[in-house]
């Protein structure tokens, strides 16, 4: 299957679940990061660009917070016994990571901190609407194509999610292999109409031809087809 493979299936298994285990986030990153090698630190800092918009999005992150700052901060958090684990809910985690102060000199890769804060927000998203359903399930698609996917166009497609009350599965079926056919085709309306209002709120990228779009899918999904 190729590396992309590897890469998508590595990062989705860990995005999964592992900031729900105390302890296990360093030890985790690191394995993720002997698993798909160099490609990690790209893949994580275009995951990053879109969560953050998203982040600030659900007033998750602060608008001049980093995921690799946040990322930090949890981290040594984690090392002081805070994790979400041992909080309340994500809202009482969450104040008590706003509040956190780094005192150690104790120092995290980039790809520690990244993983982390991709974590933390994904997390706190969820947190804000479950309705939206697995996060981590975008992930991979963000490493398809980045004209497509980019962090805007990713907001605006959450967004209208997150207005019609529908879960990402209206996204990501078009681009999963064993969604049935009509599945693939609401999504595919779906995100026609989401990328209409982008364009119709971003009129210098151009105007919505339905056409267009549909090829543009349909091309993805097929030079990707052995990936997804």
């Amino acid at each position: 299957m190729g590396l992309f493979s590897d890469c998508c299936s590595a990062i989705g298994s860990f995005v999964s679940g592992a900031l729900s285990a105390a302890g296990s986030l360093i030890t985790s990153v690191d394995k993720l990061a002997t698993k798909i090698g160099t490609a990690l630190i790209p893949a994580l800092n275009t995951i990053a660009n879109v969560i953050r918009v998203l982040g600030v999005l659900y007033d998750i992150l602060k608008p001049d917070e980093s995921i690799e700052d946040i990322g930090d901060k949890v981290l040594h958090a984690e090392e002081a016994g805070i994790t979400l684990e041992n909080s309340k809910d994500f809202e009482d985690y969450k104040k008590k990571i706003d509040e956190f102060q780094i005192t150690s000199d104790k120092q995290f890769t980039l790809e520690q901190k990244l993983a982390a804060g991709i974590l933390y927000t994904e997390k706190g998203i969820e947190s804000k609407n479950p309705n939206l359903g697995d996060l981590g399930s975008l992930f991979p698609l963000l490493l398809l194509d980045k004209s497509i996917f980019t962090p805007e166009r990713v907001k605006a497609y959450v967004e209208l999610a997150t207005k019609e009350n529908v879960n990402l599965d209206k996204i990501t079926n078009y681009f999963n292999s064993d969604a049935t056919r009509n599945q693939r085709m609401d999504s595919r309306e779906f995100m026609s109409k989401a990328e209409e209002s982008y364009l119709k709120a971003n009129p210098k990228e151009g105007t919505f031809n339905q056409d267009s779009f549909n090829t543009k899918l349909s091309d993805l999904y097929d030079a990707n087809r052995s990936k997804l």
